[in-house]
């Protein structure tokens, strides 16, 4: 059986990955953005991150929420209100306020741009592959700049 929005399947148009290719480098701006702005103007100790940990925030986390906020919710969405962008809004309001371990505003709008990306790869692919690495980039990119010494 198969359920639209939830391919695994590779488009690989070069208009497509141009625009991943461009949402990634926004995707990794923002969180530079967020440490210089946010984190920054805080001292703190340099962030240490597991091995299991880095795998979860790099692997298992974009995957599993990809599937149900671009997948579930997102699709959901569109077939209540029939309008992609107030589906889109509404999914990457959700998915800001699920993350509840950030408590700055700046980085919840790093959060909602983000997502907003996600959502446009997703409903350009019809797929979540394209979504998923960019969650992988974006969680990645948190996770190298948190652990670096030399911005601290």
């Amino acid at each position: 059986m198969h359920y639209p929005g939830f391919s695994l399947r590779i488009r690989s148009s070069q208009n497509i990955l141009h625009i991943f290719v461009f949402y990634a480098i926004i995707v990794v701006t923002l969180q530079l953005l967020a440490f210089f702005i946010v984190q920054h103007n805080t001292p703190s100790a340099p962030t240490r991150f597991p091995a299991l940990l880095i795998i979860i925030l790099i692997i298992i986390a974009p995957i599993y929420e990809e599937f149900f906020f671009r997948g579930c919710l997102l699709g959901g969405l569109n077939l209540i209100v029939k309008r992609n962008i107030t589906a889109g809004v509404i999914t990457s309001i959700v998915f800001c306020a699920m993350h509840t371990q950030y408590n700055d505003l700046f980085y919840f709008l790093v959060l909602f741009i983000s997502s907003l990306l996600m959502v446009h790869m997703r409903l350009r692919t019809n797929g979540l592959i394209y979504p998923i690495a960019l969650h992988s980039i974006m969680n990645l990119s948190f996770v190298i700049i948190n652990t670096q010494n030399v911005y601290r």
